[in-house]
């Protein structure tokens, strides 16, 4: 719970600060269900992927897992 708190607190935009991290969001469906298969799919950095879901870069997420991707390239425009 603590983990979720500090993922929620960490995306929030609350005009404090002029600029902030963005996210995109995705359930995991075979064959989509791995760090690398979601690199691989939506050109993600895999070290970025498995640091931001606080997994290893072999995990096999659950289907329908929510999983935390980082845009491609860093920054969403």
């Amino acid at each position: 719970m603590l983990q979720l708190l500090f993922l929620v607190m960490q995306y929030a935009c609350n005009g404090v600060n002029r600029t902030c991290q963005a996210y995109i969001t995705f359930r995991s469906k075979p064959p989509y269900n791995t760090i690398a298969s979601i690199d691989s799919l939506l050109n993600a950095n895999a070290t970025q992927l498995s640091q931001l879901n606080s997994v290893s870069p072999n995990f096999t997420f659950e289907t329908g897992e929510t999983v935390f991707v980082p845009p491609p390239g860093g920054v969403l425009v």
